[in-house]
């Protein structure tokens, strides 16, 4: 299989198996090509997820913040070096053609980390001067949350788990990243490039399977912040989920979420068929851009 990853996660800096996961397929979808095969994370995975990223956090989150800010520009420059190996792993597990993801894919993740890395000097709290003559004055701390849970989509794997990952790891957090099943290949990629580029071991974790993986983790009492991107954009959904498992008066802290939509204006020129403009308007949703207006002409 050619996008065959040596194990099927990514924890404490080194791939893992998991013993009794289910497997799934990831196919190519030009021509339903098996490129790889992986197992679901089951119980044991998770906590070592979890573990592993507990204690590591409190590693980079004693890391100096421009230090930081060096770690991510190094996994910068790395993604920009493979590049082409990145967009062949994206074109076989998203379908899309190599021309596109040679451009896109891998490179504006490498841009969303070189952003971040720049914006690592500038994270500090501020100082409050209060009124009155005693010089009274209160300040703030920028202070790390623990572990970030990124869940990515299918459509551009490579950015999102970029996307995600780079504002959770500059601010000092572990991240626990869950792919989309359909797309697996290419953060375990990104996983062994961070290490790499100095990332700390445990700080950026791969953690592969479907629904009951995600609810899992979601559900765990030791996730801080989860950073999801939804198609509705429906917040309730997911905090009601939350509720049902972790009552108000459990005592237990109650994570936030953090939502993404994503929206799009798409302009036509010259449609005077039905069914032409309902091809392209197919084709163009085939990468879930979300084309809330259309406007015809």
């Amino acid at each position: 299989m050619r996008a065959q990853p040596q194990a099927s996660h990514y924890i404490g800096g080194s791939y893992l198996e998991s013993q009794s996961g289910t497997p799934f397929d990831s196919l190519y979808p030009a021509t339903g090509e098996v490129i790889a095969r992986i197992k679901a994370a089951d119980d044991a995975v998770i906590e070592a997820a979890i573990r592993t990223a507990r204690d590591a956090q409190k590693i980079w989150a004693a890391t100096p913040p421009v230090e930081r800010g060096r770690i991510l520009l190094r996994a910068a420059e790395l993604l920009r070096e493979r590049n082409h190996e990145l967009s062949v792993l994206e074109t076989l597990d998203t379908g899309k053609p190599l021309q596109e993801t040679l451009v896109a894919d891998a490179a504006s993740g490498a841009d969303c980390l070189e952003y971040f890395a720049a914006r690592a000097a500038t994270l500090a709290g501020e100082h409050i001067a209060f009124s009155g003559e005693d010089g009274d004055f209160g300040y703030t701390r920028r202070e790390p949350l623990g572990i970030c849970l990124g869940v990515g989509a299918w459509n551009y794997p490579i950015q999102i788990a970029c996307w995600k990952a780079a504002p959770a790891l500059v601010c000092g957090n572990a991240m626990i990243f869950k792919p989309a099943e359909q797309t697996p290949v290419s953060a375990g990629l990104l996983a062994e490039i961070f290490t790499e580029a100095g990332l700390p071991p445990g700080v950026f974790n791969v953690v592969h399977g479907a629904a009951d993986t995600g609810r899992a983790l979601t559900r765990h009492a030791g996730i801080i912040l989860d950073i999801r991107g939804t198609e509705d954009g429906s917040i309730d959904r997911h905090r009601n989920l939350r509720w049902r498992h972790r009552p108000r008066d459990s005592g237990i802290r109650e994570a936030m979420t953090l939502k993404v939509i994503y929206c799009s204006l798409h302009i036509f020129f010259g449609i005077k068929k039905g069914n032409r403009f309902a091809n392209v308007a197919s084709w163009a949703g085939g990468v879930r851009p979300f084309p809330l207006r259309l406007f015809l002409h």
